[in-house]
């Protein structure tokens, strides 16, 4: 038999060095966490009778140590009752607690995401042979970083692919379709139209670009502007200077009741755009912003801001925590700084995931060219995702691809 010791920074590795240097046939023994990472003890031709010797000549005096035996009528009927009581619950407490037994968790646990990782490397490489064109789709797609479910459910849709470019053609052409984009457009409709998000995405110069579109189309007589930003002096002195260029009234709303005389008072504009303060998606003043945007007498369509090119995870997390404070007000999405955009698949995504309707879409600074209306817009969006992929040269990696699409591949 032989032994050998092991010390890896996590048990994976540990657990692949051993069957690396003794192959599959190797025992672990123990394992424990050490100051270095994780300590595995292995062995070969395993031979469980010397191992318990070995531990019987090793096992401390304690362990070898015998109580007094209690004063009871020792008996075969006493006995028989003693092995039928069960365990008490202060013994599967302590078994729970045991350092050996939480090693032995993290230990299977670590053993099954391996296992999981190669089943999954193996089955995406048995799609890449069985249905190439299938996971051409998948890669291609998550190199445009369009999220794993949405590309699921698109390849699970196509018809049968039967050329190259099909594999790319009909993908994109699916995606296209997800993407959620009003049907409306406040520029015609007109009413009151609130513009929320983080702080930086461009809320103000969005409501002067609308203010600016409006009046050029209606005169300046039919649009006026609010501010609901206390916090930022700068940000309504901002508003107020594209309301001076713009020949339009500006006002500010202090709180819910003072944009409720505001909103009276402005009763016979035809547009009435409402630019709100930034706000971290986490501020506990949220909620606050939402309450003062409640005005019982005109409805209040609210828009969220999001930046074209912030994460996935941020940009969950925005619309997760606005719309949730919002409670349903929050109608639509003003999708901004594209022109700074590495990506769109991450708020592509967010907005397919959430069927959140997208409204407008800026494209720069300039006011008011910069602002697009997003209906119709489906097959430009995915263009301009694929031209920034091919400009970043951005390519799947496979770790990522087996890892995602793995289970995909197991149940295709």
């Amino acid at each position: 038999m032989q032994i050998k010791r092991y010390v890896a920074a996590t048990m994976r590795e540990a657990i692949a060095r051993v069957r690396e240097d003794q192959g599959t046939e190797a025992v672990i023994l123990s394992n424990r966490r050490i100051d270095e990472g994780m300590e595995v003890i292995a062995a070969v031709d395993y031979d469980q009778s010397l191992i318990s010797r070995a531990l019987a000549s090793l096992a401390p005096a304690a362990a070898t140590r015998q109580e007094p035996p209690a004063r009871a009528v020792d008996n075969d009927e006493t006995r028989r009752s003693a092995a039928r009581e069960p365990a008490p619950p202060e013994q599967k407490v302590e078994v729970l607690r045991d350092p050996a037994f939480a090693r032995m968790r993290e230990e299977l646990h670590s053993m099954r995401q391996l296992l999981e990782t190669q089943l999954s490397g193996l089955a995406w490489g048995e799609l890449n042979r069985r249905d190439p064109l299938k996971a051409k789709a998948l890669r291609d797609l998550a190199a445009l970083d369009i999220h794993p479910q949405i590309a699921e459910a698109i390849v699970k849709e196509m018809p049968p692919i039967r050329t190259l470019r099909d594999s790319w053609k009909i993908p994109l052409s699916l995606l296209a379709r997800r993407i959620p984009v009003a049907k409306t457009n406040p520029l015609e409709t007109g009413g009151v139209v609130a513009v929320v998000g983080p702080t930086g995405v461009g809320k103000t110069t969005t409501v002067a670009k609308l203010a600016a579109r409006f009046a050029l189309r209606y005169g300046a007589r039919n649009v006026a502007l609010v501010s609901t930003d206390t916090y930022r002096i700068g940000a309504r002195e901002q508003l107020h200077t594209y309301a001076r260029i713009l020949n339009v009234p500006m006002h500010v709303a202090q709180d819910g009741e003072d944009l409720a005389h505001v909103l009276d008072a402005l009763s016979g504009r035809k547009l009435v755009l409402i630019d709100t303060a930034g706000m971290s998606q986490r501020d506990l003043r949220l909620n606050e912003q939402f309450s003062t945007l409640r005005h019982r007498g005109r409805r209040i369509e609210t828009l969220l801001a999001l930046s074209a090119s912030g994460d996935a995870a941020c940009l969950e997390e925005t619309l997760r925590l606005f719309t949730k404070a919002g409670k349903g007000s929050v109608s639509g999405c003003v999708l901004t700084k594209l022109d700074e955009a590495a990506s769109l698949g991450a708020p592509l995504s967010v907005l397919i995931r959430n069927n959140l309707p997208l409204v407008y879409l800026c494209t720069g600074q300039r006011v008011p060219e910069d602002i697009h209306l997003a209906r119709g817009k489906h097959a430009w969006l995915v263009e301009t995702a694929v031209k920034l992929r091919r400009r970043s040269g951005h390519v799947a990696d496979e770790r990522y691809l087996a890892e995602h699409y793995g289970k995909v591949a197991a149940h295709a």
